[in-house]
């Protein structure tokens, strides 16, 4: 009987000594995890903010964009009204075409008509410049409100993927405490009872 607790009571050293190579690597499981929490936690908060500030940017863009349109729409309007008084001069011009049995006063009326049609002609072609322009800019800003939906949408599945790792890594975290905590109280009760049984 006394050799079978003195085997019993030589066990509990290696147990405790067992117990307490347990509890270091749980606690730097603890510490690693612990590490990569916080990691996580802090480039989850930099994409969130990321992809706010690229919403901001889309919805400013989309904002410009609607006065682009608006004012390509203005531009329109304006060009089919020159159109028109062109083709009015231009026809009143040809009907009323000079004739050399005219006299000077009629002449210079014809020559400022024609004078004026030059100036809504270089009006008109003004305002097809114009509109040309407002349109590339229009196709720019689709472009670059695309590149911020895409990249929106790339921000928006990263975060999903570092909110699923975190997620992962918390309960990778709770699980490994629950495990120490464990070790802990077996260490304890083993480490009393050496002492209970030493003395």
């Amino acid at each position: 009987m006394y050799s079978l607790s003195m085997m019993a009571y030589s066990a509990i050293p290696s147990d405790i000594t067992k117990l307490k190579g347990d509890l270091v690597l749980h606690s730097k499981k603890l510490d690693w995890l612990k590490t990569d929490l916080s990691k996580l936690e802090n480039d989850l908060g930099k994409k969130n903010s990321r992809y706010i500030q690229g919403i901001k940017r889309s919805k400013g863009l989309g904002l410009i964009m609607e006065k682009v349109r608006a004012s390509l729409k203005e531009n329109e309007l304006s060009l089919k009204d020159n159109y028109q008084k062109i083709k009015r001069s231009l026809r009143l011009t040809i009907a009323n075409g000079i004739t050399q049995s005219e006299d000077i006063d009629e002449t210079i009326k014809k020559k400022i008509l024609v004078k004026e049609i030059k100036y809504i002609i270089s009006q008109f072609n003004s305002q097809i410049a114009k509109n040309v322009s407002y349109q590339n800019e229009l196709l720019k800003l689709r472009v670059r409100i695309k590149d911020y939906q895409t990249t929106e949408t790339e921000l928006q599945k990263i975060m999903n993927e570092l909110e699923f790792r975190k997620k992962m890594v918390a309960e990778n975290y709770f699980e490994e405490a629950s495990k120490t905590r464990k070790i802990k109280n077996q260490l304890e009760i083993l480490e009393k009872s050496f002492k209970e049984n030493g003395s």
